[in-house]
């Protein structure tokens, strides 16, 4: 009964170290997972639930390429590739809100003909 105890004890220990994988942090913008939070510079922003959805996926990939496939099958579902133009909007709206300018974006890159990532 002991180990166990001890056991579950540590385990507990380890659970709550990976809280810090709940914030998501990215130059001047930080997204709580937990709590549903995105701020840029400590200010938070208000995002919809669609916005932060694409969001948090190219977080948690940052520094990948996210195709526009597997951003619009994971967001609208495995029938929407003929709707690529819901992605752009998105990803502008975003822009907006992140961006110091959102003509040059810093965070969101475009890949021509590929897709999104993060940096």
């Amino acid at each position: 009964m002991g180990e166990l105890l001890a056991r579950i004890r540590n385990a507990l220990r380890h659970s709550n170290e990976i809280d810090d994988e709940e914030i998501l942090r990215f130059g001047n913008i930080t997204i709580d997972q937990e709590n549903r939070e995105v701020k840029v510079n400590s200010t938070p922003v208000k995002l919809t639930p669609t916005e932060y959805q694409l969001l948090t996926l190219l977080a948690q990939n940052k520094g990948k390429i996210l195709t526009h496939h597997q951003l619009l099958s994971t967001i609208w579902g495995p029938h929407t590739d003929s709707n690529s133009h819901y992605l752009r909007i998105y990803v502008g709206q975003l822009r907006k809100k992140l961006e110091h300018d959102p003509s040059e974006p810093v965070h969101i890159i475009n890949e021509p003909g590929v897709g999104y990532k993060l940096i």
